[in-house]
């Protein structure tokens, strides 16, 4: 006691790395839990958008000119690049999310335990 006032206690090195080490493999598996999810959503989507896009050939195939195609193939065909349109914008937004947790993953493989206290 200094002065009547306990002294300042931390907790051991190791219980502190351990902690440490706890914390950070529960946000990697987390960030790999999520990485894993969205790449499923990204692969789903991906083959709903082909075969959206198969769909709009054949009926294009199918149907003939342009110019002399029926209003519910063009209707069709409208809907299908509508879907694929969709599709691509939320690929493009999951591609950004991707990036910015790949960077957050980048973060955290750089973090380690503490090896010993500064004080």
């Amino acid at each position: 006691m200094v002065l009547g006032f306990p002294l300042f206690r931390t907790r051991s090195p190791e219980r502190d790395r351990e902690t440490d080490a706890a914390r950070l493999r529960r946000m990697q598996y987390v960030l790999d839990q999520t990485v894993s999810e969205m790449g499923r959503e990204l692969a789903g989507l991906q083959r709903r958008i082909d075969d959206s896009m198969n769909r709009a050939v054949a009926v294009m195939d199918d149907s003939g000119d342009y110019t002399e195609r029926d209003p519910k193939d063009e209707k069709l065909i409208t809907d299908y690049e509508s879907q694929v349109s969709a599709g691509q914008k939320r690929i493009a937004h999951l591609n950004r999310q991707l990036a910015v947790y790949q960077s957050i993953g980048e973060a955290l493989s750089g973090l380690r335990p503490q090896e010993d206290h500064d004080a």
